[in-house]
């Protein structure tokens, strides 16, 4: 897991304004970003900390039980195949779904 800052070019926070999943088939397709918002583009700082090329990735927001937002999942790069599939997308969103759940109740109780 790796952490960095969301800026308003990043994937990651368009998926935490957005509160919306979101499968970028192509990372390098710059029309691709500006049909989702004119702002975005790929932010390249995770690509070069960790040194493997974003190809494609799969951004879902993780939302708590009470509307708020405690993070964005993102994968990167579908190990088998050309991209992320629908399936891909069904199964991913039930992962942010959980740890919504989670984060929410430990809230709840760390109070």
């Amino acid at each position: 897991m790796h952490a960095y800052p969301l800026t308003e070019h990043s994937l990651s926070r368009y998926g935490d304004l957005s509160l919306r999943p979101l499968n970028m088939a192509d990372a390098d397709n710059l029309a691709e970003f500006q049909r989702l918002q004119p702002s975005l583009l790929h932010d390249m700082s995770f690509d070069k900390r960790t040194d493997v090329k974003t190809k494609q990735a799969l951004i879902d927001p993780i939302v708590a039980e009470d509307n708020h937002l405690t993070g964005v999942l993102q994968l990167r790069n579908k190990k088998r195949g050309v991209g992320f599939t629908g399936n891909d997308d069904a199964s991913s969103e039930k992962i942010p779904a959980a740890l919504g759940i989670a984060l929410f109740t430990v809230r709840r109780v760390s109070r």
